[in-house]
């Protein structure tokens, strides 16, 4: 029997406190709360799943070995291409780093089936489209963090 828990969730939950803390006041200010402590609540319930997935399941250097990482680590639809997905996420977002666009791949192979289900969107470009612009900047600052570098040269 593996275990099955995070032994690097410090990594995770220091990712996660700098982004809420780079995003606050723009979030209070978008979602028209006033108080930091429920703009945090608010933040995580809305965001902590995809920063945990988007980490755990394509940023975290201990992926491979995880048994956390399980769920995240397959993602395939049976309805549409890699190619097919792939070229939505560059449709959607022009050229970028290609690690970039296999990450956002990863993502919304996991979960672009439910997003245009619970969305009701009927075709997956117009779901890509939405998914990336309601969390393709979370993406990118997820990916954008795990590739700074700390002043030791080590990466975060």
């Amino acid at each position: 029997m593996t275990d099955a828990s995070c032994r690097h969730i410090d990594k995770i939950l220091k990712l996660e406190r700098a982004i809420i803390q780079d995003h606050i006041a723009k979030h209070k200010w978008c979602n028209h709360i006033k108080e930091t402590d429920k703009a945090i609540v608010d933040f995580v319930h809305k965001f902590a799943w995809l920063m945990r997935e988007i980490y755990c399941g394509s940023m975290c250097p201990y992926k491979e070995e995880c048994a956390v990482n399980d769920a995240f680590r397959k993602a395939f639809l049976e309805d549409i291409t890699d190619r097919e997905m792939r070229e939505y996420v560059k449709f959607a977002y022009g050229q970028e780093d290609k690690d970039l666009i296999k990450l956002k791949l990863h993502v919304i192979k996991h979960d672009i089936a439910t997003h245009k289900w619970l969305n009701k969107i009927g075709n997956y470009e117009s779901a890509v489209r939405d998914f990336l612009q309601k969390f393709g900047w979370l993406i990118f600052e997820i990916y954008k963090r795990t590739k700074e570098k700390d002043s030791n040269g080590n990466r975060r």
